[in-house]
């Protein structure tokens, strides 16, 4: 479940960054902060936005860098950023990007269970709008709860 990997220290609300790049350090580095994946976890994250290109572009609007799992990946994990003006990661039909979900997974299989459950919740058209605007970060975490907190009575 989502919930079980995005921690309130690893949201970020309305950031201005420069560039793809920048985005992509700053996700990263709230995995790190978390005590999710090591500082090297960026760098490999950076490495296949460089070698693999602008696929990370799930969706429009939607980046979601991440690397394969390995040694730098401590826990599982999950950073969310929305931006305030949107950047481009130069794809040809997804860009710009105003929401980056960065992840990283132990091994494959939650690799996997990871991209399938953020898929989940980015096809949510009514949340994904709303975390978009969220001005704060406990807005964020209210919009990406709620399934679970009515689930859970």
């Amino acid at each position: 479940m989502i919930t079980d990997w995005l921690q309130k220290n690893s949201v970020l609300a309305q950031i201005e960054v420069s560039s793809s790049t920048e985005a992509i350090e700053k996700s990263g580095q709230l995995l790190v902060d978390s005590g999710c994946a090591e500082p090297k976890y960026i760098t490999a994250m950076l490495e296949n936005f460089y070698r693999n290109g602008n696929y990370i572009v799930m969706a429009p609007g939607i980046a979601v860098p991440h690397a394969s799992p390995g040694p730098a990946v401590l826990r599982p994990g999950l950073s969310l950023l929305t931006l305030k003006k949107p950047i481009h990661f130069g794809h040809p039909k997804n860009d710009p990007v105003n929401l980056v979900a960065a992840f990283c997974a132990v091994d494959h299989q939650s690799h996997l269970g990871m991209l399938m459950d953020l898929a989940a919740l980015l096809e949510r058209q009514d949340k994904l709008e709303r975390m978009r605007i969220a001005s704060s970060k406990k807005e964020i975490l209210k919009i990406v709860s709620e399934d679970v907190e009515k689930s859970s009575c």
